[in-house]
């Protein structure tokens, strides 16, 4: 499994990667605690769930917090992040900044 995101303004501002409605399956339940591998290091994260009204109607949208992760902390738009599950719980996470 892996997702792959270009990051918004919102996303590197917020500190968060924006994960798809249709890719939640590929991830462990929102809130439950996982790991995220970037190199060499492995931090621990969660999917939060957040509401939302940007189209009128009450709907869900899923962040990936990066927050606490010094690699990913400075994320600017139009990186690319690719997230590919390794195990149950293990993420690894790569960033390819834009051209």
């Amino acid at each position: 499994m892996s997702y792959e995101r270009k990051i918004s303004a919102e996303e590197a501002k917020g500190k968060f990667i924006f994960i798809l409605k249709s890719a939640l399956k590929k991830f462990p339940q929102t809130n439950k605690l996982f790991t995220v591998q970037v190199g060499n290091k492995k931090y621990s994260t969660r999917i939060k769930s957040v509401h939302c009204t940007c189209i009128g109607t009450s709907h869900e949208h899923y962040h990936m917090l990066v927050a606490n992760i010094p690699e990913l902390d400075n994320l600017k738009k139009g990186d690319v992040v690719t997230v590919k599950k390794l195990s149950e719980d293990i993420y690894l996470v790569s960033v390819k900044g834009k051209n």
